[in-house]
């Protein structure tokens, strides 16, 4: 879904069809809308990895019903799943975040040459090159120095945007997210 697309659904409609546990992060449909959508169902369908529900014969993701749900207003662009967990919303774990600011929290590459994120082998220089998203930050002779770019980066970032969990444990533990 398109996050500036217009909805119909309004938070009135969709608290009278549904309840939401903000500790566990589910749906629970309060009344009977479909064979699918049973009063007293917790309220699971995937799609791609996320979690939907079908209201009023229109398809949402939950991410975005919790935002609606909980603020009142459909979210200005994107949720972003804190944790990466697709279908943990949970509303400790779903935050606003911008385009830019949800690629941040993609996980690594399996296929990257690094174990870090972040942080790829230049040949060209023989270095390790340190970029956040399609950004360059700079390069260093070792991977652990570039990885050290990297995180210095965003930590300047997290003043605007909060790290991602599991980095925020990385820059902890100065360790390497694998």
């Amino acid at each position: 879904m398109k996050p500036n697309k217009t909805y119909k659904l309004t938070a009135e409609r969709l608290r009278e069809v549904m309840s939401y546990d903000p500790e566990t992060g589910e749906f629970t449909w309060l009344v009977t809308l479909s064979n699918r959508a049973v009063a007293g169902t917790v309220v699971r369908n995937p799609t791609s990895g996320y979690l939907s529900a079908r209201i009023d014969s229109v398809r949402y993701l939950q991410h975005r019903l919790v935002w609606l749900y909980v603020h009142g207003r459909w979210p200005a662009e994107e949720i972003d799943h804190a944790n990466g967990v697709k279908d943990d919303n949970r509303l400790c774990n779903l935050r606003e975040a911008t385009r830019s600011q949800n690629m941040m929290n993609k996980p690594r590459l399996k296929r990257a040459r690094s174990k870090y994120r972040g942080v790829y082998f230049h040949a060209q220089s023989d270095s390790w090159m340190a970029r956040v998203g399609k950004r360059y930050i700079g390069r260093h002779a070792t991977e652990e120095g570039a990885h050290a770019l990297y995180l210095a980066e965003m930590r300047k970032i997290a003043q605007k945007f909060p790290i991602p969990m599991h980095e925020i444990d990385e820059i902890r533990q100065g360790g390497a997210s694998a």
